[in-house]
């Protein structure tokens, strides 16, 4: 890997993780129990978790820093399949951190919607992050409509809990 690209690598991966933090803080407001928390190059899920019921949930989490009337989801990084394409979670969630919301949708919900609305949904290079990362562009108004949306604080639990058996 190019000096460059680690660094950078190394920059977003820290940038990601306080998105994971958030959601983690969120799971254990609720009283979920954490199993782990994956580390590394393009794991296939980033935190696993016992749900209410006692079910293995695996979720993917991307922290979004943009102000923009879209939800990104990733689908390719680096020259290779990744984010929405690659993971092997059970949810996909996105942390934006200005707008203090985490916008969540099973990962089959996403992938139907995405295939079903793939004509009309913008795609982009994130030039924000320079690494040759590509973003479905998702409006936040659909989103709200069809997905799970959830507000957090950033000094701790909002008023809703995030309920991932609802999320589906």
């Amino acid at each position: 890997m190019v000096e460059d690209n680690k660094h950078n690598f190394l920059e977003q991966y820290k940038k990601g993780k306080i998105g994971e933090e958030i959601y983690k803080r969120l799971l254990n407001d609720k009283g979920l129990i954490i199993i782990e928390s994956a580390e590394g190059y393009q794991p296939l899920y980033d935190i696993k978790y016992y749900n209410n019921n006692g079910k293995v949930i695996r979720t993917e989490v991307k922290t979004d820093y943009s102000i923009t009337d879209n939800v990104a989801i990733e689908y390719k990084s680096r020259g290779r399949t990744s984010g929405i394409e690659s993971t092997k979670a059970d949810y996909f969630a996105v942390v934006n951190i200005y707008d203090n919301l985490i916008y969540i949708a099973s990962t089959k919900s996403l992938r139907s919607y995405i295939k079903e609305y793939r004509s009309s949904i913008s795609i982009r290079q994130n030039k924000q992050n320079n690494s040759d990362t590509w973003i479905y562009l998702i409006p936040k108004h659909e989103f709200h409509e069809v997905f799970l949306v959830i507000p957090y604080s950033p000094y701790g639990a909002g008023k809703e809990y995030l309920d991932c058996e609802s999320a589906a």
